[in-house]
């Protein structure tokens, strides 16, 4: 069963009449990490030299977009394009924390 974490969004509630300010995130499964890392960077491989260049930004955007599951905002790429930047990086943050990978003792 794949997690889940409810956040309070409650300062930016008057963004969204209405609606209840919570936005419920999912840990993202390996596989979908795996595939937004595939899909933010872009190799280059230069005589014997790789390059690769990550898409910090669209990480972020895929990101937030693959790990809410529910909002009081649509969730799609205008959706997330249309968040107050601070909410947007709020977001994220709690997004990352969740999926950061602790080690098991």
């Amino acid at each position: 069963m794949i997690k889940t974490k409810k956040i309070d969004i409650s300062e930016w509630q008057e963004e969204f009449p209405g609606k209840e300010p919570v936005v419920v995130l999912k840990k993202l499964t390996f596989g979908e990490y795996i595939n937004l890392q595939d899909e933010i960077a872009d190799i280059k491989i230069i005589g014997k030299q790789q390059i690769v260049n990550t898409k910090i930004g669209r990480a972020k955007h895929l990101m937030v977009l693959k790990s809410i599951k529910e909002a009081p905002f649509e969730i799609s790429e205008k959706g997330i394009n249309n968040l107050p930047f601070d909410l947007g990086e709020f977001i994220f943050t709690e997004i990352d924390n969740f999926n950061e990978v602790s080690p098991k003792k």
